[in-house]
């Protein structure tokens, strides 16, 4: 079953992997403006919001797989759109539709790996980490396509990326007929589910766990559409154009490198540092990679940034999940995720376009006059989440329904 559901971890990210690394930068070679941009970015906040009805969808009506299956078809022919499209508007509908199926793959896919993993807090990092590993597939299989046939590949790598995004999400359709059932239980405690996953998970710790969410996810943009930006232009001053154009998206996966080594060490967080402990680690390594980037000025600084993001992924995202399902009953799993992903969309669409209003500002200075300004508001906003999370989050003392945990 282990080996299962890392298969699936590893097409249900490799899908948004192909996409969202170099997304930034295809749209700045398109001519599109900061804010273009960042509305383009925002759409993945927007899709987010949706997630609690896919998780009605999965936890009442329709077999969780089966949403998979559909997800990924559909996908398919929705990248072959973005693939080819070119102006502001094509590319801002193709993009919102890809996230309004991957965000559900995303959240589909973590919901029926907790319902069939007997100790999930024990495993689950071993089978999330295969999401990371397919997250970082692409890129460096481009690269090796690009070192055995010659150079001429790295001019389309966002283009060749979305090629090969294709062929992972049609396999990821298809690999849905071989996942354990996962059906919906129409006749649980509630007919709506997302309604009693709000019910059953409310109090201190869950609200200050979402806020803080919300607060990462405002500042989470400034990287995935700042980091890309910045490393090109710090790339192209030292190695020229082509050749950095082929290395950025390899280079961008030392952050899924670092997270599948953190994803493989998850058990000894949660036993040494506890879920606690664990998130505010996260937290707090989150204020020193913003640090770093604000500092930029080389490929060095920046790629040391990119490698602490697996202790900020596993720490407070990963065990921000391992936290949801243990408060969450069966019939809800998916529901419990889902309501992440949709606070996670508040502060996405807040971010991107906070983001893209931030660089307007300071366009005239090109972007190393927007991006350390930028940066540097994002660590002070990180500082203040971390202090929050350490005073208000104690999960030992949550009361969950109408009993105490």
């Amino acid at each position: 079953m282990l080996a299962r559901l890392s298969v699936l971890m590893f097409l249900q990210y490799a899908v948004p992997g192909v996409v969202l690394p170099l997304y930034s930068m295809r749209l700045n070679e398109l001519g599109f403006s900061p804010w273009q941009v960042a509305l383009c970015s925002a759409t993945h906040g927007v899709a987010s919001l949706m997630a609690p009805l896919v998780g009605q969808l999965a936890d009442r009506w329709l077999a969780a797989q089966r949403c998979l299956a559909i997800c990924g078809v559909l996908a398919t022919f929705d990248l072959a759109w973005l693939l080819v499209a070119r102006d502001f508007w094509s590319v801002l509908a193709a993009t919102q539709c890809f996230w309004l199926l991957a965000v559900p793959m995303m959240m589909l896919g973590t919901a029926i790996t907790f319902t069939h993993l007997e100790h999930p807090e024990a495993q689950f990092g071993f089978v999330r980490l295969w999401g990371t590993i397919g997250w970082m597939a692409p890129p460096w299989l481009l690269l090796m396509v690009e070192l055995l046939m010659g150079p001429g590949v790295g001019a389309g790598a966002g283009d060749a990326l979305i090629m090969v995004g294709i062929a992972i999400s049609m396999m990821l359709a298809l690999y849905t007929f071989t996942l354990p059932n996962t059906p919906p239980r129409p006749h649980a405690t509630s007919l709506l589910a997302p309604v009693e996953a709000v019910r059953r998970l409310a109090g201190v710790s869950f609200f200050t766990y979402a806020g803080c969410m919300v607060g990462l996810c405002i500042i989470q943009p400034f990287t995935i559409q700042g980091t890309p930006l910045l490393l090109q232009n710090l790339l192209n001053d030292e190695f020229g154009e082509t050749r950095s154009r082929l290395w950025l998206a390899p280079l961008l996966t030392v952050a899924q490198a670092s997270e599948v080594t953190c994803l493989a060490l998850l058990p000894a967080f949660l036993t040494r540092l506890g879920v606690r402990g664990s998130m505010v680690m996260g937290l707090s390594i989150w204020c020193v990679i913003l640090a770093l980037l604000t500092i930029g000025g080389s490929t060095g600084l920046v790629t040391l940034a990119l490698a602490l993001n697996g202790p900020v992924i596993t720490g407070f995202l990963v065990v921000g999940q391992v936290y949801l399902n243990s408060r969450a009953h069966g019939d809800l799993k998916a529901s419990a995720q889902s309501l992440m992903f949709a606070v996670q969309g508040t502060g996405l669409i807040t971010g991107h376009l906070l983001f893209g209003a931030l660089r307007s500002e300071t366009a005239a200075g090109g972007l190393a006059g927007e991006l350390p300004g930028v940066f540097a508001i994002g660590t002070v906003m990180a500082i203040g989440l971390a202090v929050l999370l350490w005073l208000g989050f104690h999960p030992e003392r949550d009361v969950v329904g109408d009993e105490e945990v």
